[in-house]
């Protein structure tokens, strides 16, 4: 099983469920998650960094369902607004991460040809990407068995690249954890977004949140925010989460 360090938190359930799954990855690999990485003046959000044997990956995961057609540098989803390609922006923060581990052990010049590999997972179950120019399609994986065997695979290495970085992982995790910080926007649950830390114990956050579609004039409320395992599988934690709802009908009768 693949070691999960995170950053910070997932940002939605589609994360959790691609971490959860990413899990099985064999117990050489480390998963990164939710963190911001700094360059010069810009900021780069990244939802997974994979440090695998032979490379290492920089993940966006999308939820996007449907058909998507790839033309040029846009996707177009079926039925939606176009966006711009997200394997375009990994490609940027693939190449930021490779001169971040150059420059973390200049003695050692091996460090620069560590390759960082740009992938988009796709987590819908229906999703089907057509990318005729095949500009993208090397960057895409799924969350099934295909992404397991895309993350072994060193078929997407250039030749002038490492295939076994494994004597590489001190100096790449010590400058991930130097350089990278978790996602810096406060927390938001659902509807509500967070302003303020209220408090906390072992089981639950406390946080004064506003409610998102309330408008100026507000609705502020006192969040209670449990803590629970975001990587076990979806069935353990809707188990969870009745548990909590009848912790929370519990207190309601007495009140």
């Amino acid at each position: 099983m693949a070691k999960v360090t995170p950053f910070g938190q997932p940002a939605n359930d589609g994360e959790r469920d691609a971490i959860y799954y990413l899990r099985r990855l064999p117990d050489n690999f480390e998963i990164f998650h939710n963190l911001e990485i700094k360059q010069n003046k810009e900021t780069f959000e990244v939802d997974l960094v994979i440090l695998a044997p032979q490379c290492v990956f920089v993940v966006d995961v999308k939820g996007t369902h449907g058909q998507i057609e790839v033309i040029g540098s846009r996707w177009y989803p079926e039925n939606r607004q176009a966006y711009g390609s997200p394997v375009a922006k990994l490609r940027n923060i693939a190449k930021v991460l490779n001169t971040m581990f150059k420059d973390s052990n200049r003695l050692n010049p091996d460090l620069g040809k560590v390759h960082v590999q740009a992938v988009t997972l796709m987590i819908a179950e229906d999703v089907i990407i057509t990318d005729r120019d095949g500009r993208d399609s090397d960057h895409i994986t799924y969350c099934d068995e295909r992404c397991i065997t895309y993350f072994q695979s060193c078929d997407r290495i250039p030749d002038y690249r490492l295939t076994d970085i494994r004597a590489f992982f001190p100096d790449i995790k010590r400058s991930l954890q130097g350089k990278a910080r978790p996602k810096s926007s406060p927390p938001r649950y659902r509807d509500w977004q967070v302003e303020e830390e209220l408090g906390r114990t072992d089981r639950y956050t406390e946080y004064r949140a506003n409610h998102l579609l309330m408008g100026e004039s507000g609705c502020t409320a006192r969040l209670r925010v449990y803590r629970a395992d975001p990587y076990q599988s979806k069935a353990d934690r809707e188990t969870e989460k009745k548990l909590i709802s009848n912790a929370f009908k519990s207190i309601y009768q007495v009140s």
